[in-house]
């Protein structure tokens, strides 16, 4: 049953043999009653065996215990708590997070296998908590045993983040780091780059970039989709292990690629973290009437900050407050409600719904915190989230508010954060708010009275006339859907051109559009009304919204586009043909370029063309206006797409639509479509040749010892095909103790196919130092191509000795000899002497050599392979020796090549993989279209030098990434991947 190494929650390391009945028997009943009568508490529980047990103190897997408890218990839909589902998808992540592990599931049979053996569970014996317990305490008993150098708290960790990716995407685990990132967050500053982040299909999606940080100041937007971290996709990728990513050190850098709605590209950010610092609530008076109030997040003063900032307009005596509460994620719910009950002189603020599904913890406004009872407008956007919602919510369905914008973000639903021994913390979904006691929030968000689209005709990647199909989504509870009424639908829509006007906003990355602002002005001084009398208010805007559309005919005139509309008699008939300046293919890194020929063959022009091109499946329609197509008329319209030039081989389906009208109605409607063959581009390869010497302020042998003062020389040669355009070297410490390195991160810049680029940096290693090993990675990376090198150092620390005693002379090679970077025979080899090399010698000690190999650069050599002559005779020299690469990445060769598009369910992949030393292994996996990941082989690597992997990949309909990465150790390899497409024929 157990092994009695692997420590859990009920079972502890170190007891006997005939204690483990005992141990199981007081594990079960312990379980049983906390399952069915709710007490003691799992740390109740664990207090308890401890106190029975007390030689028992190292407990693993602890965290996996707690967390599965608290989700039993404390979770908000219980019939999402799917042991079955937990467990496949527990094992599912482990398979992804872990090359060794591979997973297969049929039927009600679960099969992990490692290392080619296979250990099967049956699935129909997992029908409670406790079970999926047992069962994933003896997959970890068998991983651990077949993989005794994993980390186990890891495992752990990866584990629980699949079991709980089953509920829904804000139950999470944060890990320790994230967890104390967390708590500073509310209370001020947090390190960054000021991005809020969520789960939405598939995608981690941005609710908003917090004002004045690198995000906003960069341009990110609400609703943009983070495609790529650095070199890492994140599609699909748990919210943690994303996190993760972002985070780092102030003043170190990151890299988003990113999905924007109606840009067909994909757009690279590259931001510094930084300390960020939030301030919870600015103000100003825009005129003797209005005054400006903007909440950036709720923090633990800002309701406290809201109230002065009000009662300082009220001594300006404003009739109106335009409460501003665009891409505010949320925060702290208490002061949402403490800052709705400053507006709100009765009605209920919120409630929460729970597993019961009743109504509770109902929250009144009451009437002695009231200070602001005259007229007020609500700005919200799809970048309102949580406690703004609640806040914007209460307003409207209280009559309090006029509500304008865009229908909010939707995250409606109560986390509680329970912290673990570990320091880890889960964070769990554990009720739903209810905006004023009735209406739901999550999923649905809070709908505006007057719905605002924002015009830029400046934007070319703005559309203008485009509206873009709503999607369902996919609610959380459905109970909910049933039970509480729907929300309120808007009363109006309008359109507001934007005209670049300045009203002297609060700060430059202010993301609400001064224009729409400069309309609520107007507004609220021409109606003078109360704003819930919804006739006079729709009278006002729509009204307005005629003087829009004039405003954008005219501007669109003023761009040499004409939208106007006439009748004529006549018929026009349209043609088109498209060129493509490449062909039907396009190389990564290089745009697509081509021009759609229009022609009017007909009788009467075409009113209101436009053409939506899609450069492939994934991205968005982008707007081109034409205008009017006279009789006989040709237009020639260039496009340009760039590739990402990491993009491996695929296809784009490339379409383009077009549409005008005749008269006032739609004309035409045709789309054209063509399949574009994306080729990978060359890129980089890097290796990495590095020299160790104390020759700053050492004893000169070599070694890194305690006091000393050392230089580390890198030398990087680009052994790809493609050019590192922007090179970089980043040093990542891996310790904690104060050993500062001179310079952490070099910039290369374009380093070619075949150049080598040499740096130097220092450190010095304290007396003191506690450690007997060194420890920092090495990362080399492309930062436009996305190749990376990364290696990790474990230097060893050695005590002091003494130095070898300085000589003259001259050492002759007499035999193929290797070059050591210190006097030992296990450190690492620098190069290789051939037979005949003279080089000058610098010190000698015991059987060690120490010889000049350039100006400043010294190595060992052993003396038993050639020969020392203490006459000099410079004309002699011959320091001829061949550098060793210590780091090399494995080659992948495909031998054949793979269809890009198929109307086959199979495909056959044939490779060669080779390395100078020795490969660890090999993974070929295949991630679909839906996000579904399916690891088709693990192969060991058995330290061969050359293997060759022939796999059958079996692919589901669409779209099919199939990659393969190699490893020579547990930091070093190398990634191959291609896009295949799978479709039936009809």
């Amino acid at each position: 049953m157990f092994n009695k190494e692997v420590e859990n929650y009920f079972v502890f390391s170190g007891w006997k043999r005939n204690r483990l009945f005992l141990t199981i028997s007081i594990s079960l009943l312990l379980a049983v009653t906390v399952f069915f009568l709710g007490k003691p508490s799992p740390e109740q529980q664990a207090r308890k065996i401890k106190r029975l047990y007390p030689a028992s103190e190292q407990r693993k897997f602890k965290t996996l215990s707690t967390v599965l408890f608290n989700v039993k218990n404390n979770y908000l839909d219980p019939e999402k708590i799917r042991p079955v589902k937990m467990f496949s998808f527990a094992l599912e992540n482990l398979e992804k997070t872990t090359p060794e592990i591979i997973t297969n599931k049929k039927d009600n049979k679960f099969t992990l296998g490692i290392k080619e053996l296979e250990h099967p569970f049956d699935l129909d014996k997992i029908n409670t908590i406790l079970d999926l317990y047992k069962n994933l305490l003896k997959a970890f008993n068998i991983i651990t045993l077949k993989l005794p150098d994993i980390d186990l708290k890891q495992l752990e960790y990866n584990a629980i983040g699949g079991i709980l990716s089953t509920l829904d995407p804000h139950t999470s685990l944060l890990s320790p780091d994230i967890y104390r990132e967390i708590k500073t967050g509310t209370r001020g500053s947090f390190n960054g780059i000021g991005i809020v982040l969520t789960k939405k299909d598939g995608f981690l999606t941005i609710i908003s970039a917090i004002d004045e940080t690198p995000a906003a100041r960069a341009g990110i937007q609400t609703g943009d989709r983070i495609v790529k971290i650095n070199s890492i996709s994140v599609v699909n990728i748990c919210l943690n292990e994303a996190v993760n990513l972002l985070r780092g050190k102030p003043d170190t850098w990151v890299t988003l690629w990113i999905s924007r709605d109606n840009q067909p590209d994909l757009k690279r950010f590259r931001l510094k973290r930084t300390i960020i610092h939030v301030s919870s609530v600015n103000s100003k008076v825009i005129n003797e009437k209005t005054g400006y109030v903007r909440i950036t997040q709720f923090t633990n003063t800002t309701a406290r900050e809201l109230k002065n900032h009000i009662n300082m307009l009220k001594k300006h005596q404003v009739e109106t407050i335009i409460l501003d509460l665009y891409n505010n994620p949320g925060g702290l719910l208490k002061e949402a409600k403490k800052s709705a009950d400053l507006f709100l002189d009765n009605g209920v603020i919120f409630s929460t719904v729970s597993n019961n599904q009743q109504p509770e913890n109902i929250q009144k406004a009451l009437p002695e915190n009231t200070i602001w009872q005259k007229r007020l407008i609500v700005l919200i956007n799809k970048g309102s989230a949580s406690a703004a919602e609640i806040l914007a919510g209460s307003l409207r369905y209280n009559n309090r508010a006029l509500i304008v914008g865009e229908k909010s973000f939707g995250k409606g639903s109560i986390q509680t954060v329970n912290e673990n021994e570990d320091g880890s913390a889960l964070k769990m979904t554990i009720a739903h708010y209810l905006s004023a006691g009735k209406h739901v929030i999550q999923s649905r968000g809070v709908n505006p009275h007057i719905v605002v689209r924002i015009i830029d005709v400046k934007n070319k990647n703005s559309p203008l006339f485009s509206t873009k199909s709503t999607k369902v989504i996919k609610y959380e509870d459905k109970q909910n859907l049933q039970k509480f009424p729907p929300e309120a639908r808007p009363w109006s829509f309008i359109k507001v051109v934007n005209q670049q006007i300045s009203i002297s906003p609060l700060n430059e990355t202010n993301s609400t559009p001064n224009s729409l602002i400069k309309v609520l002005v107007e507004f609220s001084n021409k109606v003078q009304v109360k704003f819930n009398d919804r006739d006079k208010v729709v009278s006002w805007f729509e009204k307005y919204n005629q003087r829009a559309l004039t405003t954008l005919f005219s501007l669109l005139g003023k761009n040499g586009i004409d939208w106007s509309v006439d009748t004529n008699k006549g018929k026009p008939i349209f043609d088109s043909s498209i060129r493509f300046e490449s062909g039907m293919s396009v190389e990564a890194g290089k745009k697509l370029k081509g021009k759609v020929v229009l022609r009017n063959l007909g009788t009467a022009p075409f009113f209101r063309m436009r053409l939506l091109i899609k450069k492939n499946k994934t991205s968005n329609f982008s707007e081109i206006l034409i205008g009017k197509l006279f009789p006989g008329e040709k237009k020639e319209i260039p496009f340009s797409y760039y590739v990402d030039i990491s993009s491996p081989a695929t296809i784009w389906p490339f379409k383009i639509k077009y549409l005008a009208e005749k008269t006032g109605t739609i004309f035409l409607n045709k789309t054209s479509s063509f399949n574009i063959r994306i080729l990978p581009a060359p890129k980089p390869e890097f290796k990495v040749h590095y020299h160790l010497m104390d020759n700053l302020g050492g004893n000169g042998d070599g070694l890194c010892q305690y006091g000393e003062k050392l230089r580390f020389r890198l030398m990087v040669t680009n052994k790809g095909d493609g050019s590192g355009e922007n090179t970089i070297i980043n040093i990542i410490k891996d310790f904690k103790e104060k050993i500062n390195f001179s310079k952490a991160r070099f910039v290369f810049g374009r380093l070619l196919p075949g150049e080598t680029r040499i740096q130097d940096l220092s450190f010095v290693v304290p007396a003191d130092f506690p450690n007997n090993f060194l420890k920092f990675t090495v990362q080399i990376r492309d930062e436009i191509s996305g190749r990376e090198t990364s290696f990790r150092m474990v230097v060893p620390v050695h005590n002091l000795q003494s130095s070898p005693l300085t000589t003259n002379g001259y050492f002759e090679v007499k035999k193929k000899a290797l070059i050591y970077n210190g006097m030992d025979k296990k450190s690492v080899g620098l190069g290789i002497a051939r037979r005949g090399s003279i080089f000058l010698i610098r010190g000698i000690r015991g059987k060690w050599i120490k010889i000049l190999l350039s100006p400043e650069r010294t190595a060992f050599i052993l003396r038993s392979s050639g020969k020392v002559n203490t006459i000099i005779d410079d004309s002699l020299l011959k320091p001829h020796w061949e550098p060793i690469y210590q780091i090399i990445s494995p080659k992948i060769d495909i031998i054949r090549e793979l269809p890009l598009l198929t109307s086959r369910n199979k495909v056959k992949i044939n490779a060669l993989i080779s390395h100078p030393l020795h490969l660890k292994d090999i993974v070929v996996e295949r991630v679909d279209g839906q996000g579904k990941y399916k690891k088709i082989a693990f192969i060991d690597g058995k330290q061969k030098k050359r293997i060759r992997i022939e796999q059958i990949i079996q692919l589901n309909p669409g779209k099919n990434l199939v990659g393969i990465t190699a490893r020579v150790s547990n930091e070093l390899g190398n990634s191959w991947n291609q896009y295949i497409i799978f479709k039936k024929q009809k």
